[in-house]
């Protein structure tokens, strides 16, 4: 099991009080109530380009939105910083998410609080076993912590820390998300054949759940698709497949303390506005996620929506 790296959401009932708790400091800085809500979105299962550790109160998500954005040390001793210590300035959550923003995505962690980001991963399958035919996949894992432990949630708000996760959990995330939020059952194969080729068995779609709702799985839709297509310079086998993505960056130590070389995550979905595919990629020991495994996954992609 290794750190994740994307994002994922949640339509619990649980989070609608958090949405209208910043929503209105949001609005104060530029960004409307959809981009408030989209957070949600975006804050549970983040990667380390997407991390942050800041203030609790609601003036400094409004400060470091405003670009204030070098990083700082929490009372518990924790520090983090946007990756590349970038200052990005004045960006709605669009842009930060293009971008990965630690200082958004950690302060909104914060905000949020564990309870939610918690619920928020388990909608879509973190702390349990999911089964589908032919395969069982591995609980992936999200932590309980303690509402003083800032630096923690913080980290855990972007898929550092405690969480840990599986490719095909990360895969699944980005499959719920292009089909309009809704989990389905992960299987092995479509089909049985016998020796002959004739069809013996044709495996049955199976809806587990609506995990977000479809307006906010369209927002985050917009977000992957803005991320490849300002990307494309980077990534051109992405040319022509309308796809969506997201980049992600796991840190994590060596034995002895040191830091290792971080894993690098891209998850993706094409066409985003009618999927017919859904991938994670991990390369460990890869640096990071806008490189070798954005490249993989854009070839991966290509042949399946374009056939070469």
């Amino acid at each position: 099991m290794v750190k994740l790296g994307a994002a994922t959401a949640s339509s619990s009932d649980e989070i609608s009080e958090g949405i209208e708790k910043f929503a209105a400091v949001a609005n104060t800085v530029g960004l409307s109530y959809e981009y408030a809500a989209s957070a949600l979105a975006t804050v549970t299962a983040q990667t380390r380009e997407s991390a942050s550790v800041v203030g609790t109160a609601f003036r400094t998500l409004f400060s470091r939105i405003q670009g204030l954005t070098q990083g700082e040390t929490l009372d518990d001793g924790t520090t983090l910083n946007n990756y590349a210590y970038q200052s990005h300035g004045a960006i709605d959550l669009r842009y930060a998410y293009r971008v990965s923003s630690n200082v958004v995505f950690g302060t909104l962690a914060m905000e949020l609080g564990n309870s939610t980001l918690k619920q928020t991963a388990e909608n879509y399958g973190f702390n349990s076993v999911i089964s589908g035919p032919g395969l069982t996949i591995t609980a992936s894992q999200f932590p309980t912590l303690e509402s003083y432990a800032q630096g923690e949630i913080a980290q855990s708000g972007i898929g550092q820390g405690g969480v840990l996760s599986t490719p095909i959990q990360m895969a699944l995330v980005a499959a719920t998300v292009a089909n309009d939020g809704v989990m389905m059952q992960p299987r092995l194969v479509n089909s049985i054949l016998d020796s002959a080729g004739n069809t013996v068995k044709t495996m049955e779609d199976t809806e587990l759940k609506q995990v977000v709702s479809s307006d906010i799985a369209s927002t985050i839709k917009s977000y992957m698709k803005y991320l490849v297509d300002n990307n494309l310079y980077r990534w051109p086998a992405f040319e022509g497949t309308n796809a969506g993505g997201k980049t992600g960056t796991a840190d994590y130590k060596l034995p002895d303390g040191t830091d290792a070389i971080p894993h690098a995550w891209f998850i993706s979905a094409a066409p985003i506005d009618d999927p017919e595919i859904a991938v994670a990629v991990i390369v460990e020991n890869g640096e990071s996620g806008a490189v070798i495994s954005a490249e993989i996954a854009s070839y991966v992609v290509r042949k399946a929506v374009l056939g070469y």
